[in-house]
């Protein structure tokens, strides 16, 4: 019993032994065969004239801020042309970081075929609120905490945040942890992208805010699109808190009281909703300019 127990195992052990080694046979055929194609297609490539520009751009809620054939103008001038040109020779690389210097261009891919073709797919950044400084300059705050350029090829309507301090474009996001804290402490963007991300995502505020005044201290003013009033925030800090006491009040005024007869709205104070009204016209004596007193 135990010898017939050592020859099966023993059979079992050489059954072994032949099934790994026809695997490491078969793998080293499959990869010598795999390099042969991958030299074949290399060689074939380099021979190769590229016939084709396929570029796909993918629409933001419709919409393109970037089209196909500016797409195409960053592409030639980054490799100095495409169809006709050995596709071997296609900067691919530069293609790519022409394309992702674009502030629109949020992600791009790049590749040549053997066939002959050069396929070039981009993604936009989404645009989620619009930036005005008082010299005129303006760009977009996208989804993602970027700052995206003004395209003329397409409006959307967005709330607009007027900044009393020039703010410029910057590289990087705004919501990175990781972004340079020396940037971020010089500008209001990131404010403005946490305060902006607040009413995006409530759809009451989403619909009444119009649009916002930053001033130099960093203090937010809402102008609503319902009432002729301001709503006065502070810094963008503690913003539910603030946002849960406004809607409290507008829920227990509306129904009430006239919000017109408010000019200013303020949430800043701790537990409060404090409120200024309008200034009562004086009446003008008319009698006295029709009629002036002879000397």
């Amino acid at each position: 019993m135990t010898a017939a127990k050592n020859q099966f195992e023993t059979d079992i052990r050489k059954k072994r032994r032949i099934r790994s080694a026809v695997i490491t046979v078969f793998a080293v055929i499959c990869a010598g065969a795999l390099f042969t194609l991958l030299g074949f297609a290399h060689q074939h490539q380099k021979d190769t004239v590229c016939r084709k520009v396929e570029i796909t751009v993918d629409a933001i809620d419709g919409l393109k801020f970037i089209n196909e054939q500016r797409v195409l103008e960053f592409a030639q001038s980054a490799t100095g042309g495409l169809e006709g040109k050995m596709v071997d020779s296609i900067d691919v690389a530069a293609i790519h970081q022409r394309l992702m210097d674009c502030s629109i261009v949020s992600h791009a891919d790049v590749v040549t075929t053997v066939d002959g073709r050069c396929q070039i797919h981009v993604k936009q950044h989404k645009p989620v609120a619009r930036i005005w400084n008082p010299d005129g300059s303006s760009f977009y705050l996208d989804s993602a905490g970027y700052t995206m350029e003004i395209s003329d090829l397409a409006i959307v309507r967005l709330p607009v945040y007027l900044v009393q301090l020039n703010e410029p474009m910057i590289r990087g996001s705004v919501a990175d942890p990781e972004m340079d804290p020396q940037v971020l402490a010089k500008s209001t963007l990131d404010e403005i992208y946490r305060f902006n991300e607040f009413i995006r995502h409530d759809s009451f505020w989403r619909a009444q805010i119009d649009h916002v005044v930053v001033n130099a201290a960093g203090d937010f003013e809402m102008i609503p699109r319902v009432g002729n009033h301001v709503i006065r925030i502070g810094p963008a800090e503690e913003l539910d808190l603030k946002f849960r006491k406004l809607m409290a009040f507008y829920q227990a005024t509306v129904n009430h009281r006239d919000l017109n007869q408010y000019a200013v709205i303020s949430a800043q104070y701790d537990g409060q909703i404090v409120c200024q009204k309008k200034a009562t016209p004086q009446p003008i004596n008319t009698e006295s300019s029709s009629n002036p007193a002879k000397p």
